[in-house]
């Protein structure tokens, strides 16, 4: 009886891992995806570049900054780094470039935007539209 109880529980259990593995390979995928979701806190480059490129196809200036190593938060325990990044141009393409931040493939959190007139009389004198803006970025990491 005990063996036979015992030859129930593992074929049990080997019925649950072959439903395990069914269902993992078939959130495989998605995992992936949320995997990507998080910058490499070791080595954000790729996520840098990628600012690099959003402010580039929005046709303005900006200069990245990592403020921070790599914290915790308090409540969740998830990690992240803060990034300062300042822009300098028009102002709708500054919008365009947040536009692009805020629809990222990263996970991240904007934590102040601070925009203000340019002070450059140079730029005054081409367009009264260029500002300067100051992002806080929390950008949760792996």
């Amino acid at each position: 009886v005990l063996e036979e109880n015992n030859i129930i529980s593992l074929g049990n259990q080997l019925k649950e891992i072959e439903s395990f593995n069914n269902k993992y390979s078939g959130l495989n995928p998605n995992l992936e995806k949320i995997d990507q979701l998080f910058v490499d806190s070791k080595n954000p480059v790729s996520f840098i570049e990628f600012l690099e490129k959003i402010s580039s196809d929005s046709q303005i200036n900006s200069v990245i900054a990592l403020q921070s190593s790599l914290q915790k938060e308090k409540v969740s325990g998830w990690q992240y780094l803060t990034f300062n990044i300042s822009c300098d141009g028009d102002y709708l393409k500054t919008l365009k470039f947040l536009e692009r931040l805020e629809n990222s493939p990263y996970l991240i959190e904007v934590n102040n935007v601070a925009i203000k007139k340019s002070g450059d009389s140079v730029a005054l004198a081409y367009s009264s539209n260029s500002v300067e803006t100051f992002f806080l970025l929390k950008v949760f990491s792996k």
